[in-house]
This record gives structure tokens, sequence and C-alpha cells, in this order.
């Protein structure tokens, strides 16, 4: 399982909108980042994207 199994992104330039895919990528956005826009999508500073998506990686990710 890779990331894009869990989180499409969308980098518009001024915006980027993380739209995630599986349940454990939608409760540890709504844990770590807030509740989400309509639509079950959050849209974010470039600048916040990066850290976003490295630390749902982090934990979503693990070998187990």
């Amino acid at each position: 399982m890779t990331l894009a199994d869990h989180l499409d992104v969308q980098d518009s330039g001024n915006i980027v909108t993380l739209r995630p895919i599986s349940d454990p990528a939608r409760e540890w956005v709504c844990k770590n980042v807030g509740q989400p826009a309509p639509g079950g999508v959050w849209h974010v500073e470039p600048r916040f994207a990066g850290p976003i998506v490295e630390g749902m990686a982090a934990d979503l990710l693990r070998w187990h």
C-alpha cells in the first residue's frame, strides 16, 4: 500500500487540496488537521501540505 492509496493531492499553486481516499486517511486528517471543507476535502497553503503529507505517511505507512 502506498500513500496514493490513502490520499489524493491536487496542487493548484496557491492552494493544495487534500482528498482522503481511505477511512484511515480521513480519520488521520480529521484528528491532525481539523474538520474538512464541504465535499470532504481540505484546502491548505502549500507550505502546510508537505508536513501534513509527511506526517500522514509516517503514521499510515509503517511496517507491521
